[in-house]
């Protein structure tokens, strides 16, 4: 990685991370107080999903606040902005009618236990792995599509196309981790970390009490 965290401190996906479940956890209480102000933003949210980043400049005060100015001098997003950018409306998408938080951090800050809210969480309670179902193994094939996508446009598509059928089952994710995810799968170097960790996530198997 270069262009985005070389002067970055503290490291750009704790900057991420923390911006996404600020805001997201900020809008989606007021959604879930049916605040029209909420709903508004969720609206536009979902209309970024099909539309580039410098065709809404309504979503830029959400997509730019907190992040490093340093990508300002390119002529086009930078990989934070598109990650946020891409996370705000498939956020938008999930939480769309849902009167449950769709936004859910892997790690609850209260008890510090772990919630089974990774992108390969989601997976696995969509499909199980080992099912041969058609309409299961259809949802794999696209896991797996998503997850060697050559570029960032088919990242989107596929990214959407799942989190439609995580939302219509209130399968929570959690946005900061996914908002890294999405970061990091743009350089070459980290992306195969991000597939790693979502196939474990997918594939893991609970540990067994012992006897």
């Amino acid at each position: 990685m270069t262009d985005d965290t070389t002067t970055q401190q503290p490291p750009m996906r704790v900057v991420l991370r923390t911006k996404m479940h600020r805001q997201i956890n900020d809008i989606q209480t007021r959604y879930l107080r049916e605040e029209s102000r909420a709903k508004a933003q969720l609206s536009l949210m979902r209309a970024s999903t099909t539309r580039g980043f410098s065709e809404m400049p309504d979503m830029w005060p959400l997509v730019l606040s907190g992040l490093p100015a340093n990508g300002s001098r390119y002529n086009e997003p930078s990989r934070a902005e598109s990650a946020v950018y891409t996370a705000f409306g498939l956020y938008g998408t999930h939480q769309q009618s849902r009167r449950f938080p769709m936004n859910v951090p892997m790690l609850d800050p209260e008890s510090g236990t772990r919630n089974p809210t990774g992108f390969g969480d989601a997976v696995r309670r969509l499909a199980d792995p080992s099912n041969t179902d058609a309409f299961e193994q259809s949802t794999l094939r696209r896991f797996r599509a998503l997850a060697t996508a050559q570029t960032f446009e088919a990242t989107r598509h596929h990214a959407r196309g799942l989190i439609q059928q995580f939302r219509a089952l209130d399968i929570p994710l959690d946005y900061g981790q996914l908002t890294v995810d999405l970061y990091e799968l743009q350089f070459p170097d980290s992306a195969p970390g991000v597939r790693l960790r979502w196939g474990r996530q997918l594939h893991r198997t609970a540990p067994k009490n012992p006897s």
